[in-house]
């Protein structure tokens, strides 16, 4: 049998009346909190993604000359790995398969100097600088860098572009006929996680291209609206 236990203190406030500028105010603390909390969430959402796509790569001199060994794990598809010089210019690439890999790889052709080691995922690039001489292939870890890529899917009439701007920089996103003529055009600053939707309804059938510009680099993605 269930009984109600009347605790003193706890039955029977006598709340006083809010008047209507409070509940205003009440209203726009709460509008506040519900953006605070979507963002986060959204950081939070991106976080998780490129964590997700952020494979364990792994180099390691092979201590017989220009030659280095080459170990990834955790990779969600099929990577590609490029040798680059520092002005980036592709010397020698192949397809690195999913989930993981391990290889031998010699630069005996190339000259002593400076390259730089790519390995492209879906979303991201990551470059990781080598110094090469006779007897080593010398990649330190902390001058690794990542180039974070956007992620554009259609869906019916629907277009998402997701960004991770980590530096917060203006963004500009295009949407561009073949032909050339900007259907949509806007510029996103101080945002770091972008995610920007826009129905297509109106917009006829065919082909078009989704542009993401930043101040350093620009990506063009071709998508079909059936």
């Amino acid at each position: 049998m269930l009984e109600f236990i009347d605790i003193p203190g706890f039955i029977d406030f006598n709340y006083p009346k809010l008047n209507e500028s409070t509940m205003n105010k009440m209203k726009m603390n709460c509008r506040s909190v519900r953006r605070t909390l979507f963002s986060v969430l959204g950081v939070l959402m991106f976080t998780l993604m490129y964590a997700n796509e952020s494979p364990n790569w792994r180099i390691v001199n092979a201590g017989l000359g220009k030659q280095f060994a080459m170990e990834i794990a955790g990779l969600e598809i099929n990577a590609a790995f490029e040798i680059q010089t520092t002005n980036g210019r592709i010397l020698a690439s192949r397809s690195i398969p999913a989930p993981s890999f391990q290889g031998l790889f010699s630069l005996e052709d190339l000259p002593e100097g400076e390259y730089v080691l790519v390995l492209k995922t879906s979303i991201q690039e990551i470059y990781q600088p080598v110094t090469l001489s006779q007897r080593t292939v010398l990649a330190a870890t902390e001058q690794r860098w990542s180039i974070h890529l956007p992620v554009v899917e259609v869906s019916g009439r629907q277009l998402d572009i997701l960004y991770w701007n980590a530096e917060a920089e203006p963004v500009t996103l295009s949407l561009v006929e073949v032909g050339g003529e900007k259907l949509y055009e806007e510029t996103i600053d101080e945002i770091i996680d972008i995610e920007k939707r826009l129905n297509l309804l109106q917009v006829p059938r065919g082909e078009y291209i989704v542009e993401v510009r930043t101040a350093n680099n620009a990506w063009r993605e071709p998508i079909h609206l059936r």
